[in-house]
């Protein structure tokens, strides 16, 4: 839909330009001699659409193209619930589903930003969790527009001066042609034209549609979809899993946005019990401190392997850390130390391992990370103390590349960065890069602490 869709309490929805039940206007078929009048046009019209609701639920699968960009819409629709799948080239993926009085939608983060524009720090905390909407949210009726029958139909109904087509053979069957203006829904378009096919029957049903719209100075949207499987079973439910309302997102991007890193969009600082954030360029309480990772006995040596690959990785790109040997003893010579600093006043992190499944759906990570924090002297932060992680091996299972994900967000959380909504990351646990990327390692340079002298054309300390 073209039109901007803004709640209450700061969650906005505008879906991109996406309409319902929308079909080719170029449709073959071989025309009879009749045409009908305007006023049969729009009895049709207003018989086909009772018709459809009488029926009570329907399919339809529908796709645009605007300026390139081609997406598609599946929606399975009923009187008061329904579900829908978005998908577009430019890589959104989202989902809505409607049940009752209440709607739900996710998505990954170009979805969400581009079908229902949350910010970068509302997805950050929406993650993979879905977002429910009550009725009572100005949300809701924009949200559940496409997914329930008699919005989806008033969504693709012609409007204006409506004129009836000759008959028209489509897919082994009668139809007739009602065209008009664009749907209502669409009136921040300029111009444009809808075309809706009914069968040609006593009780007439919509099987397809073609919308046209045009804006000035933008381009021109061409919607085309089809309608079928009339009184289907839609059978939805909430969805499962934890469900954030709009009032929890914006309480907790207030808590998120207290943590964003000065210069380094989309990266979040480690927080203490309390909530206050690790103070930037001092974690620790100190400017770049030397960290070693301890990795205890019980680590498998195929998952070692792994935890020195990221280390040695992240140490070529100026990262102030190392990790012990199997024998639980290290090179004093591998790490940078500041004014003050010594082998003795390095952090020591303790990766260790377990066989145990952890309990709960919320703490089945392949890593679980435990950290400490003290009170800065600043009053206004909390200093990192300590900082340790445990693999639960039947999680991991065999998996090279989520044990190095997990080693790299552990360094990051030494470095004093607990999370990113940078998609393409190595340290997110949504789609990842398998390295630390440039903005990685920028933003734990900063937080760190660990930026060279001025002069020096190199960021972070390379040991």
């Amino acid at each position: 839909m073209l039109r901007a869709r803004v709640s209450s309490r700061g969650l906005t929805a505008t879906l991109i330009a996406f309409g319902c039940c929308l079909v080719p206007a170029a449709l073959g078929g071989s025309a009879s001699a009749h045409s009908g009048s305007v006023g049969s046009a729009t009895s049709l019209l207003n018989l086909a659409f009772a018709d459809a609701r009488a029926k009570g639920s329907f399919h339809q699968a529908l796709s645009q193209d605007l300026a390139g960009v081609r997406g598609s819409l599946t929606n399975d629709v009923a009187m008061r619930s329904g579900r829908q799948t978005i998908a577009s080239s430019s890589g959104a993926r989202a989902r809505v589903e409607v049940v009752g009085p209440t709607a739900y939608v996710s998505g990954n983060p170009r979805g969400l930003r581009a079908n229902f524009k949350f910010t970068s720090g509302q997805i950050a905390v929406i993650g993979s969790n879905w977002v429910a909407i009550p009725s009572t949210n100005t949300a809701f009726a924009s949200i559940a527009y496409d997914v329930t029958v008699p919005t989806a139909l008033a969504e693709v109904a012609p409007s204006g001066h409506l004129t009836a087509g000759p008959k028209t053979t489509i897919d082994g069957q009668q139809v007739i042609a009602i065209s008009g203006g664009p749907p209502t829904a669409f009136a921040g378009g300029s111009g444009g034209r809808a075309t809706i096919y009914v069968t040609a029957t006593s009780n007439p049903l919509p099987v397809r549609a073609a919308v046209e719209v045009t804006q000035a100075n933008h381009a021109k949207l061409v919607l085309t979809g089809t309608m079928g499987d009339w009184g289907e079973r839609v059978h939805v439910t909430p969805p499962a899993g934890r469900q954030l309302t709009a009032a929890q997102i914006n309480a907790l991007v207030d808590r998120l946005s207290a943590r964003a890193i000065p210069g380094e969009p989309g990266y979040f600082a480690v927080s203490g019990q309390d909530g206050r954030p690790a103070p930037v360029g001092r974690p620790w309480g100190q400017a770049c401190k030397p960290v070693r990772l301890a990795v205890q006995r019980t680590v498998p040596t195929w998952i070692y392997r792994q935890i020195v690959s990221v280390t040695d990785a992240a140490r070529r790109q100026g990262i102030d850390v190392t990790v012990e040997s199997r024998r639980l003893t290290w090179s004093h010579g591998a790490l940078f130390y500041r004014g003050g600093q010594s082998p003795r006043t390095t952090a020591q992190v303790d990766i260790g391992a377990t066989g145990v499944t952890p309990s709960t759906i919320k703490n089945k990570l392949p890593m679980q990370l435990n950290w400490s924090t003290r009170a800065d002297g600043d009053n206004q932060h909390d200093d990192l103390s300590s900082v340790a992680g445990s693999f639960s091996l039947p999680v991991v299972g065999g998996r090279p590349r989520t044990v190095r994900r997990d080693v790299r967000r552990l360094i990051a959380w030494t470095q004093g960065i607990a999370e990113t909504t940078d998609p393409i990351s190595g340290i997110t646990l949504r789609r990842f890069t398998d390295r630390f990327t440039h903005a990685d390692v920028a933003a734990m340079v900063a937080m760190s602490g660990c930026a060279k002298p001025a002069g020096n054309t190199v960021i972070g300390i390379a040991a």
